[in-house]
C-alpha cells in the first residue's frame, strides 16, 4: 500500500486544514432569489408577448392556390416551377397519370 501524498492529505483535510471547510464556503454563495413573489397579472403580462405568429401563406405559381412557403403545392404538386409529386386523378379511380 502506498503512503498518501501531501496533496491527497491536504484535499482530505480541506484547503485550510479544517475538515469540510471547502464545502461550507461554497454553500454560503448567495444565489439570485426574488424578494417578492411575482403576481399572476405581472407574469401573464410578460407572457402575453410570447405567442405564435400567424402562418404565412404564399400562392402557387401554377394553380394560384394557397400553400405554405417552401412546401409542395397540395393542389397541383408543383415546387419551384416543376412537378415534384404526380397528382392522383380522382375521376379515373385514383390512378396516377401516365401509368
Amino acid at each position: 500500500v502506498e503512503a498518501p501524498s501531501d496533496l491527497t492529505l491536504a484535499a482530505a483535510r480541506g484547503v485550510h486544514g479544517v475538515e469540510g471547510r471547502c464545502f461550507e464556503v461554497h454553500s454560503r454563495v448567495a444565489m439570485a432569489v426574488p424578494k417578492k413573489r411575482t403576481s399572476r397579472a405581472r407574469r401573464d403580462k410578460r407572457r402575453a408577448t410570447h405567442k405564435a405568429a400567424k402562418a404565412r401563406v404564399n400562392h402557387c405559381v401554377k394553380c394560384h392556390s394557397p400553400r405554405l412557403p417552401h412546401r409542395i403545392c397540395p393542389s397541383c404538386g408543383d415546387y419551384n416551377g416543376r412537378e415534384v409529386v404526380a397528382q392522383r386523378n380522382p375521376a379515373v379511380g385514383g390512378a396516377v397519370p401516365g401509368e
